[in-house]
């Protein structure tokens, strides 16, 4: 099968390799729709190569298809299932198939299509990540690409009094907007620690991080209410240490929340719950894909991203730099 591997720094190969093998619970799929996630294939490519932590066999971990063959002792799914997928997937998504756990696996509704399957893989992160929201609660969401939005709707399906969503482009907040926030702040214009709870009319009961740089996780601490909640969505790499002043997290009584799942239980008690919220409608990856590439294009699938403003550590600099705005999701079609 066709495979496509990370070789070295900006470097990438297609390679003839054996279909894998799947293993006890695990499912052998036929890759449909893979998307690029910034944080880890983007960066991968771009600054970190082949280093052991981002081995090229997982290149691509946002996965749509359709289930090939099973392995020993699956239950509960069948060949020619529909399925998006709770990464990693061996072998990795940018490929012809993939092998996965049948915790990882999501029942990808009929009115869906496979590219706007793949990037649902944020979908169940956003549930777990918005678990500390509680109906009439204020939330403030710090980012607008698609995890941002992502957890923009879900933030609004938990029953949230007001959302409101900070990004640096007036193109991501109009999506927001379309997609379930009540307020937008750019802070080109706006301090997010003064406008927020002047649109809100309190400080917000929850603030989550879904940019992942340092100085956004202080402003969240900042910025949300006494007894409040912080959930950290964004991906900090290796090189990013957050400094945390524990006298203030003290005074102001806050909890802390990760938006990762820390077991297989709870991902699939996530799962369960974006299988139904994507099958009633309620939550929609399609508004924010951007680009559809086919397989060969993958990569310029990766030099597209490294345009925009999606690349890391590049978030903190100058605006005035030459990014592609447009760029949010970016599907390659199998």
């Amino acid at each position: 099968m066709r495979q496509w591997q990370i070789v070295g720094r900006e470097e990438i190969a297609l390679r003839e390799v054996p279909i894998p093998e799947p293993g006890v619970d695990e499912v052998l799929v036929r890759v449909k729709a893979c998307s690029f996630c910034s944080r880890t294939d983007l960066v991968y490519w771009k600054y970190y190569g082949v280093m052991p932590h981002c081995s090229g066999a997982h290149f691509g971990h946002e996965v749509a298809g359709v289930i090939e063959r099973l392995g020993p002792g699956v239950q509960g799914w069948q060949e020619g299932d529909r399925v998006f997928l709770r990464g990693p997937a061996r072998g990795g998504g940018f490929a012809d198939y993939c092998v996965a756990r049948t915790v990882a696996l999501g029942r990808l509704p009929e009115a869906m299509s496979f590219v706007e399957g793949a990037p649902a893989q944020q979908v169940p992160i956003a549930v777990h990540g918005t678990r500390a929201v509680q109906a009439g609660d204020l939330v403030a969401v710090f980012g607008a690409g698609s995890a941002g939005l992502a957890v923009t709707q879900a933030a609004h399906v938990r029953g949230a009094a007001r959302v409101v969503t900070i990004d640096l482009y007036d193109n991501r907040l109009a999506l927001a907007k379309q997609l379930g926030a009540d307020f937008t702040i750019n802070p080109r214009r706006d301090d997010p620690l003064r406008a927020v709870p002047a649109l809100l009319g309190a400080q917000p009961d929850v603030v989550i991080d879904v940019v992942g740089i340092p100085s956004v996780a202080r402003q969240c601490i900042e910025l949300v209410r006494n007894e409040g909640n912080v959930t950290i969505f964004g991906t900090y790499h290796v090189e990013h240490t957050v400094n945390v002043n524990l006298l203030q997290w003290e005074i102001k009584a806050l909890s802390l929340n990760m938006a990762n799942e820390g077991s297989p239980q709870t991902a699939a008690a996530a799962m369960r719950v974006a299988e139904r919220l994507l099958a009633a409608g309620r939550l929609s990856t399609k508004p924010y894909i951007t680009h559809v590439l086919p397989f060969h294009a993958v990569p310029e699938g990766l030099a597209l991203l490294a345009t925009s403003p999606l690349l890391v550590p590049e978030a903190e600099m100058p605006a005035d730099l030459p990014w592609n705005r447009e760029v949010i999701k970016v599907v390659v079609e199998t």
